[in-house]
């Protein structure tokens, strides 16, 4: 069984157009996201399957 993970972080600072299709790709999923705020990743947590 794996669990979510996240990552707290502002992400916003990196240019890379890889880096951010992998990150918009990740937060489109139930298992990895990239968040700006505990907040933020509690509440993607609470909605993952």
């Amino acid at each position: 069984m794996f669990s979510s993970s996240k990552f707290i972080e502002d992400f916003s600072q990196y240019t890379s157009k890889a880096l951010n299709d992998f990150i918009y790709e990740c937060n489109n999923g139930n298992d990895i996201f990239f968040v700006s705020s505990e907040q933020e990743a509690l509440e993607k947590l609470s909605k993952a399957k």
